[in-house]
């Protein structure tokens, strides 16, 4: 699987846990809801996550080979500090457990058995605090290995706790707005395997929905990106992707409790054979779904004190 499609859109949209927001009107007269992000210090949240993803790799309109790769983890995030207006400035983000299942089959060949590893993540912790006379993002590695590639990329992350898919303010449902641009930056910051040149998304509030007697809003994304691969074995071929998928707030707490996303990518590339260059045609499908429950942080001595 390439390395960019495990950038988590989903576990950076949830930055950290949200407090119970003020009680919301949801009436069908006023049909508005809303949607903002507040923090509180000494919450926290764990989300459960399964991704899979399948890779076909095609020539001459023949698919020479598949690979599918499954990631289950459960991720921490222990809210430490809060501005005046609710929004994190210190929190420490710990990788319990993951894993990644890989099967590969092609052509000509038998299948091979399906191979599991722990995630690069395990075990990881890292703690965020915002600099302000900076205005930037520091990360210190608490636990874990530095020399990792998902390591460093969740400490090269330029903002964390990014949210560009929220806008802090009312909506009304059926109301469609675009995610915010630096935001969406930020959000594929980290990975140097991708060269970025455009992406967009657009959110919709689609309806209200009713679970177990609880009311939640469902927000729809539609995204899009378009980058450059920073592979030279295959010539730095240009991507494009998309995601697609709702996550579901719950209005009567102010958080965000389940999401689940869709996406596409594809690029043609050209590669060195004994027999000389070969064009290949590279495409990706994926699904992706977390589960959010919310907690108190567990007591750990902070060393920065």
């Amino acid at each position: 699987m390439m390395k960019w499609m495990q950038v988590s859109l989903t576990a950076l949209l949830l930055s950290a846990l949200a407090i119970p927001a003020m009680a919301q009107e949801t009436t069908e007269d006023a049909r508005t809801v809303m949607l903002k992000e507040s923090f509180k210090a000494g919450h926290s949240r764990t989300e459960t996550a399964e991704e899979s993803n399948t890779t076909e790799v095609s020539a001459q309109e023949m698919v020479v080979q598949t690979e599918t790769n499954t990631e289950t983890e459960t991720k921490i995030t222990d809210v430490l500090e809060v501005n005046e207006k609710g929004k994190i400035t210190k929190a420490r983000i710990r990788w319990t457990e993951g894993t990644t299942t890989t099967e590969k089959v092609e052509l000509g060949k038998e299948p091979e058995d399906a191979v599991t590893v722990d995630s690069e993540l395990t075990g990881a912790s890292i703690l965020y605090t915002w600099n302000a006379e900076k205005k930037a993002w520091e990360a210190k590695l608490e636990e874990g290995d530095a020399d990792l590639d998902d390591v460093k990329k969740q400490m090269k992350k330029t903002d964390p706790f990014v949210n560009p898919f929220v806008p802090d303010r009312e909506v009304k449902i059926g109301e469609s707005w675009e995610a915010d641009e630096e935001g969406l930056k930020a959000l594929f910051s980290g990975d140097e395997g991708i060269k970025l040149k455009a992406v967009t998304a657009t959110c919709k509030a689609e309806e209200i929905v009713t679970e177990k007697e609880m009311e939640y809003l469902k927000v729809t994304i539609e995204l899009t990106m378009t980058g450059e691969l920073q592979d030279e074995n295959i010539g730095k071929p240009e991507i494009t992707a998309t995601r697609k998928g709702h996550y579901l707030y719950d209005i009567a707490e102010g958080r965000i409790v389940s999401i689940e996303l869709d996406s596409e990518g594809s690029f043609d590339a050209e590669v060195q054979t004994p027999q000389g260059k070969m064009a290949l045609t590279v495409g990706i499908a994926g699904n992706e779904k977390r589960a959010i429950t919310y907690g108190e942080t567990e007591a750990k001595e902070d060393e920065d004190k």
